[in-house]
């Protein structure tokens, strides 16, 4: 249904600024994001204690479809891992745009870890600071931003970016 492609989002905590080319948060506490998914389950971003890495997707991106279909693959033959929570957030959503609605989208790529699902304003992207897509964000077990990326990453940096959550940065 429609209604389940945005839904209302909380934020606990501080936005983080938006992201320019070098990353100036390192080290700030992420805020934590809770909402639904598509199918209406419960979603935050981090749990305390365990490592987050997070990609933000818009259905209409070109390289968002590219990568959301390379990477299911990939986590596909990998594995999630056990000590890294991987998420995605589905945002800048529109329904005039291609490959709505996103619920679909991800469906039939597989992708394999929970989609939270944005709000109309994308509230939760920008409470990490997205300013292009893909969007990526690198949090500690603690909690603490480690790094963000704009634009594409393939399976080798995926793999990259939760060995960088694994070790605290």
């Amino acid at each position: 249904a429609a209604s389940s492609q945005i839904n209302d989002v909380v934020i606990d905590g501080t936005a983080l600024p938006e992201f320019e080319d070098l990353e100036t948060a390192e080290g700030r506490t992420a805020p934590q994001v809770s909402g639904v998914g598509f199918d209406g389950e419960t979603i935050t971003l981090l749990e305390p204690g365990t490592p987050t890495v997070i990609g933000f997707f818009a259905h209409w991106c070109p390289h968002c479809q590219a990568e959301v279909d390379e990477l299911s693959r990939h986590l596909a033959e990998t594995g999630l891992p056990a000590d890294v929570n991987v998420r995605a957030v589905s945002t800048a959503v529109d329904s005039d745009q291609g490959n709505y609605p996103p619920s679909a989208w991800f469906e039939s790529e597989g992708w394999p870890t929970p989609v939270l699902t944005d709000d109309a304003e994308s509230t939760a992207a920008r409470a990490y600071g997205l300013s292009g897509f893909p969007f990526w964000a690198i949090v500690d077990a603690d909690g603490h931003l480690i790094s963000r990326t704009a634009g594409g990453i393939g399976p080798d940096q995926l793999d990259a970016f939760i060995e960088l959550a694994r070790v605290g940065g």
